[in-house]
């Protein structure tokens, strides 16, 4: 249950390195990347209507996505 009192006022803020792209030799490291962002992306289309916002930070470049 989310509390509507909260609606404004809370956002999921996923903090990353811009590694989804994957390297040579660390399949993981990429897959677990793509899936964090994939996961914050989905989690900000299901609580948007809460008022819920996501926030997607590249550390390293500065970037900020407004998922």
């Amino acid at each position: 249950m989310i509390d509507p009192k909260l609606a404004g006022k809370v956002a999921i803020v996923n903090v990353s390195t811009d590694g989804a792209s994957g390297f040579t030799g660390e399949v993981s490291y990429g897959a677990s990347k793509h899936a964090m962002e994939s996961y914050g992306r989905a989690a900000a289309t299901e609580l948007r209507p809460y008022g819920i916002t996501g926030q997607l930070l590249y550390v390293g470049n500065g970037h900020v996505m407004t998922l």
